[in-house]
């Protein structure tokens, strides 16, 4: 069977920060949801919040 990609997760580097529940050096990134073209996921949380920032 092959492996099916339905998004890709591109990380927002200006998200780093420490992960406070770990006791140790792990650090955090939020990333972005695109499709195989390349085009933003509408319907992602981080692509809901930028439009109603936008309104």
């Amino acid at each position: 069977m092959g492996l099916l990609i339905d998004m890709i997760l591109k990380p927002d580097f200006s998200t780093v920060s420490a992960a406070p529940w770990t006791g140790d050096w792990t650090l955090q990134v939020i990333h972005d949801a695109y499709d195989r073209e390349g085009e933003p996921i509408p319907f992602s949380p981080r692509n809901v919040l930028k439009r109603v920032v936008k309104l």
